[in-house]
């Protein structure tokens, strides 16, 4: 039988099979100085580059990046232009369509500060998810160990399969599924802002803004019309973006390809790694309970008096939080394509949004799920030793008083009785004890945290108004 410790988990069971993020596992984090240096460089060597570049060409600031409406004639009719300056006496010439500008491009900036934190928060996952994992090894039964067909030894190895790769049909796409989605996303971005004559270009809307590049004439004060205006547009017009014009600006398209590669390629691996690490722990909690179900014997030693009731597994309330929070991220990365400057966001934004929200939520439940059963058993368990112990106490009191032989208990009475309540209120301490590790202020922090990305888009769309 092999000893515990070959079977205990570390870190690099999980991170040595990805490429891509054991690389940046030793290079980002909080570990040592070399790590710090590398999470700077991570967030603030692009903003520093990309800031220099685009205020050289001019395209940095709000309202930088903008286009004569004249250039639209062809599309919405000079009857329409000329209707748009009836409010005022502004020049048609002198009326530009806004774009998008860098700042104004919150898919970029805002990427270079969230994916790192959220390859942080993976790390916390996983340091988190290995910790309970070795604090389940720790609490295994003589009998779980001692089988070898669906025991210990074989649950262990199972899920350092899956955090390997290895477990299949499932691994194989978890393993190549990062690779394709990085090569979509930066080959589709770099098609749509290179080739803009012979792909589809996205950033069309049919909602625009106005602005007027000539001092402002007097009847502005008296109409109703004031620019910056937003209008709606009979049909939809290509707007300008920041790096999309390789003319004008081509160091400003070149450097946002290489850009790209990095902070748009990361994502699907963060998120395919945490799919395989929430994977391999419910694998493991679920062979506990599924042994235990079929054997009718416990698989792992939980104490209801250790710390944090039931033995330290408020791990499982960390690692579900833990799943929550780098889902959450992604949630404030999908939240960015509703705060850009110029087009409104796709229906595509919508759903994703959407449907991150009950994902994180489900998330953080997986490892609770999955180990309740043997919670509530272990619990039931003390509750019926407890009550045994309460019986037979009682039997020796009552037993007496039932054969009018009041001599016949031998024991002290007075300590009877102390045992009797110490016993009662053993009981209510066990039952008292929840099954689930939350909390209504679990909930409260989840609702607050998923109200942000709200919040957000409604701050953005009022003080668009106001501004």
């Amino acid at each position: 039988m092999k000893d515990i410790t070959v079977y205990s988990f570390s870190s690099n069971d999980f991170i040595d099979s990805c490429p891509v993020t054991k690389r940046l596992f030793s290079l980002i984090g909080f570990q040592n100085s070399k790590q710090i240096i590398g999470l700077g460089i991570s967030i603030f060597a692009p903003l520093l580059i990309l800031s220099i570049v685009t205020i050289s060409e001019k395209r940095f600031f709000y309202g930088s990046v903008k286009e004569p409406i004249t250039n639209f004639e062809g599309i919405l009719g000079l009857k329409y232009l000329e209707g748009l300056t009836k409010a005022c006496q502004a020049k048609l010439a002198s009326i530009d369509v806004l774009g998008m500008s860098f700042l104004g491009d919150t898919m970029v900036w805002p990427f270079a500060i969230f994916v790192p934190v959220t390859f942080l928060a993976l790390k916390y996952s996983i340091r988190i998810s290995i910790e309970l994992l070795n604090r389940m090894c720790k609490k295994k039964t003589d009998e779980w160990h001692a089988d070898n067909q669906s025991g210990f030894n074989e649950t262990v190895e199972r899920t350092k399969m899956i955090f390997r790769l290895e477990a299949g049909w499932k691994s194989k796409c978890l393993k190549t599924a990062p690779w394709i989605i990085a090569f979509v996303f930066w080959g589709y971005n770099t098609m749509t802002c290179t080739a803009t004559g012979f792909f589809i270009y996205p950033y069309t809307s049919d909602k625009v803004v106005l602005l007027n590049s000539s001092p402002a004439s007097p009847c502005l004060s008296k109409k109703d019309i004031k620019f910056p205006v937003t209008v709606k547009l009979p049909q939809k017009i290509k707007l300008q973006k920041w790096d999309c014009d390789i003319k004008k600006a081509p160091l400003s398209n070149i450097m946002t390809r290489i850009w790209t590669l990095f902070y748009y390629g990361l994502p699907p691996f963060i998120l395919a790694r945490l799919i395989v690490l929430i994977w391999g722990v419910s694998s493991f909690l679920l062979s506990i309970s599924r042994w235990e179900a079929e054997f009718k014997q416990d698989a792992i030693k939980i104490e209801p008096f250790g710390e944090d009731g039931f033995d330290g597994l408020n791990f499982l309330f960390d690692a579900g939080m833990s799943y929550y929070y780098v889902t959450f991220l992604f949630v404030i990365l999908l939240t960015m394509s509703f705060l850009k400057e110029g087009p409104e966001p796709s229906w595509h934004n919508y759903i994703l949004l959407i449907g991150f929200f009950p994902i994180g939520f489900l998330l953080s439940l997986t490892p609770s799920v999955a180990i309740r059963k043997s919670i509530v058993r272990a619990k039931e368990g003390h509750l019926q030793m407890i009550i045994g112990e309460i019986k037979a106490l009682s039997n020796e009191i009552i037993q007496p008083l039932t054969n009018n032989n009041r001599n016949l208990n031998h024991n002290d009475p007075i300590a009877q009785n102390d045992r009797l309540k110490t016993l009662k209120s053993l009981y209510d301490h066990v039952k008292s004890i929840p099954e689930w590790p939350f909390s209504s202020s679990t909930f409260f922090q989840i609702a607050l945290t998923m109200g942000i990305p709200i919040g957000m888009i409604i701050i953005d769309k009022f003080i668009s108004k106001l501004f």
